[in-house]
């Protein structure tokens, strides 16, 4: 009777979770676009943004394919004065996942595809808050936030199709974080001190998800913190320039681990106090009719501490060969993990604009994971609305 009890309680929480989130929902997408109508005028209005995003994947060694489809839905709303809020929404379909299957044609450590999950995602919240200018120079964000949406995410990495791009393993594959298709509550900073500088720092709770019952929790004794700091140089607007984007930054963060006790040999979950740092450099070396740059990354974390140690990349990318817009890119990039095991990718990728709002993109990918090769080949077609 006692466990019947117990277990009719834990339901009753977590309708009530699944209620409170539906309530905040509710409270922005209904009652604020109602007290906007009270502040907005000519110069700040709703603005909507869809992608859509569908990708065929074949092992050429193994022969398995697989279907993947991505949805990214952003709303901006005007508030009051200097305050605009957002809601970004995202999901996914994993067409090996549907039919029962190996959740993706290769098991690499990395993740080949940034779009890639291992479990279907429904309409999951992305970016929901509100953003304060408070200065010229000083704006704030507080609500549910992805990391993606703020670093790793600059013009050459842009194009590339592996997950190690949009974020570094050496954070994703060590802590909990606000990573694709994950989400945690913020409080995201920016800080332009000049026309080309810019400070970022991102507080995060310590547990991410991607499910609208959890993602808006903030319990910093149980979940522990995330912290993520970069500072970010660009000159990328003025043509011909030789300067480029300069991004050197660090996260740390006190989060549950797994740990094994040498006593007994149980598991337990510990928070431990982690760090890595990372860099990101992309450099025009050539300008004109098809310019020319240079992307190089690294990443590190202390070894005794996380399982993906080292992270380095070094990639080259032409614009406007066939026609403007289009990019073709080659990358290589190397992850060290603990156990002496690692992993090296090379991409050759190919973006092409058929019609406005419409981009194709053909993809090679080549591994080498401790001693084996194998090979992925991928076409991806994205619709921006």
């Amino acid at each position: 009777m006692n466990e019947r009890c117990q277990a009719e309680n834990q339901l009753e929480h977590y309708e009530e979770d699944r209620m409170n989130s539906f309530y905040r929902l509710s409270l922005f997408f209904f009652i604020v676009p109602l007290v906007t109508t009270s502040y907005a005028d000519e110069n700040h209005e709703i603005g909507i943004a869809v992608t859509f995003t569908t990708e065929g994947s074949w092992n050429m060694a193994e022969g398995k394919v697989n279907w993947e489809n991505y949805l990214n839905m952003d709303a901006q709303v005007p508030l009051w004065k200097g305050a605009v809020g957002e809601a970004g929404v995202l999901a996914n379909q994993n067409t090996r996942l549907g039919k029962g299957k190996c959740w993706t044609v290769l098991d690499d450590p990395q993740s080949f595809s940034n779009i890639q999950t291992d479990e279907q995602i429904p309409l999951s919240p992305a970016v929901v808050g509100i953003t304060q200018k408070i200065s010229d120079h000083l704006t704030a964000f507080v609500g549910v936030r992805n990391m993606n949406v703020d670093y790793f995410t600059t013009p050459l990495t842009s194009l590339f199709i592996n997950s190690s791009y949009g974020i570094f393993p050496t954070l994703a594959d060590n802590c909990s974080l606000a990573n694709y298709p994950e989400a945690a509550l913020c409080l995201h900073l920016v800080w332009t001190p000049g026309n080309h500088l810019t400070i970022k720092n991102s507080l995060y709770n310590g547990r991410a998800s991607h499910h609208w019952d959890e993602a808006f929790r903030f319990r910093p004794s149980k979940d522990g913190w995330a912290d993520a700091f970069e500072v970010g140089y660009s000159a990328t607007e003025h043509p011909g320039s030789v300067t480029g984007e300069y991004h050197f930054g660090a996260e740390c963060n006190s989060t549950p681990r797994t740990r094994m006790d040498e006593n007994t040999g149980e598991s337990y979950r510990k928070k431990c106090f982690n760090w890595s740092c990372f860099g990101l450099i992309e450099q025009p070396l050539i300008s004109g009719r098809c310019p020319l740059g240079l992307l190089l990354e690294g990443g590190y974390a202390p070894k005794r501490k996380n399982d993906t140690y080292l992270y380095m990349a070094a990639g080259l990318v032409c614009e406007h060969l066939i026609r403007q817009d289009d990019a073709m890119g080659l990358s290589f990039n190397r992850s060290l993990y603990n156990g002496c095991e690692n992993e090296n990718c090379m991409e050759l990728t190919y973006s092409l604009p058929v019609i406005p709002h419409l981009t194709i993109q053909p993809d090679l990918q080549f591994f080498h994971i401790t001693s084996h090769y194998h090979s992925v080949a991928l076409l991806r077609a994205r619709v921006d609305l």
